[in-house]
């Protein structure tokens, strides 16, 4: 699973896609891991004689990550300094320390990336700062070019001039008992969370994940799984919202774009059967659990899934998607017109006591909402 093998060794996970910027990579760029200690006048393979001593390779992301601990205004200080000193950190230490930068430093952020173009350090650290300040980063958009031919900065999702963003970006966010810390590397855990884990304002609207419904799968026959009650949160009445998101969780079903069709109750009613895959296990329901629905700061109005390297929340009612290929909205097939996204759950969100969305994916789950039909739609992206 991507999950262990890229957030656990620090490594980005750029090479796995680059869905919100339109890029898929192949071949995985990774950062280094400690440098191994050669003794000094002895080459590589040679015979030594006698016990041989050397310093123990210094792990500065591990020390970046306990300076970020113990004090988070160290963060700005902690990326100039790996520019500066060439060093480089693990992809999970730079997005938690980007997250904690206050928003005043970020032009000096972005030119201290420019001054050192094209050292893999501020390319990686260019990444990012694309997605949280793209009209700073728009004018050194060439030099980003030249030291990597992918680069590109986020825009909107439109279908010609109709946005594919049903409503502005909101972050479900889960109360600390709910969820295993987020945000933990070398046995030491960063609290509280950075801003997408845990917004600093007031929630506009709590809702409930998990459990069941009552309605079954057209395609298999199992129960459906509620993804989202959306509870006491409302946008305007000029865009009535469906009252619940459902799926069913069956591996092939997920597979597969499924349709809902929203009538007076609370529970849509699964449409448009595919072909029916026998023999899959039934899939294990989620905790019902509640959630806060906070509006989202514009810094995080894009999150690439490759790039948060399983460090930021990408649980998401509304915005743009985070997608782990690329970008793909499905056509409702009651009107026949591209659907806006309307939500996103990250399998990477790990419930105390319970199963979690990586039972049924690797990656994440996209909703889909058409008013005017009333229909809703879920897909899954992963590796």
């Amino acid at each position: 699973m991507t999950y262990d093998v890229a957030r656990g060794r620090g490594v980005s996970r750029r090479a796995f896609g680059l869905g919100i910027l339109g890029v898929t990579v192949v071949g995985c760029q990774a950062e280094a891991d400690d440098p191994q200690v050669t003794p000094t006048g002895a080459s590589e393979g040679a015979a030594t004689s006698g016990p041989t001593t050397s310093a123990p390779p210094v792990d500065r992301s591990e020390i970046a990550w306990g300076r970020l601990v113990e004090d988070r205004e160290q963060a700005t200080d902690v990326l100039l300094e790996a520019l500066d000193g060439g060093h480089p950190l693990w992809q999970s230490v730079r997005v938690a320390a980007l997250d904690l930068v206050p928003d005043g430093d970020l032009p000096v952020l972005v030119d201290a990336v420019a001054a050192r173009l094209p050292a893999d350090g501020a390319l990686e650290l260019g990444w990012l700062l694309a997605l949280q300040s793209p009209d700073l980063m728009r004018r050194h958009e060439r030099a980003m070019r030249a030291a990597d031919c992918w680069f590109r900065l986020p825009e909107d999702s439109r279908d010609g001039a109709r946005s594919l963003v049903f409503l502005p970006a909101h972050h479900l966010v889960f109360a600390h008992e709910h969820v295993h810390a987020p945000m933990s590397l070398f046995d030491s855990p960063l609290e509280p969370p950075t801003p997408t884990w845990q917004p600093g304002g007031p929630p506009v609207g709590t809702g409930l994940v998990g459990g069941l419904v009552p309605g079954d799968c057209a395609t298999c026959g199992r129960q459906l799984h509620l993804l989202l009650d959306l509870g006491t949160f409302s946008a305007s009445a000029a865009q009535p919202l469906p009252r619940q998101l459902v799926t069913c969780g069956a591996f092939s079903c997920l597979w597969s774009d499924q349709f809902f069709q929203h009538g007076d109750g609370a529970t849509p009613e699964s449409v448009h059967p595919r072909e029916f895959v026998p023999g899959e296990p039934d899939p294990e329901p989620l905790p019902a659990l509640p959630v806060a629905v906070h509006p989202t700061p514009s810094r995080w109005h894009f999150q690439d899934w490759g790039l948060a390297n399983g460090m930021q929340n990408l649980n998401r009612l509304g915005g743009e998607g985070s997608w782990i290929q690329d970008a793909i909205h499905p056509d409702c097939p009651g009107c026949g017109e591209v659907m806006p996204l309307l939500a996103q759950f990250d399998s990477e969100t790990r419930f105390v006591g319970g199963s979690s969305w990586a039972s049924w994916t690797e990656g994440i789950i996209y909703c889909y909402w058409c008013l005017e039909c009333r229909i809703s739609a879920t897909s899954k992206q992963q590796t």
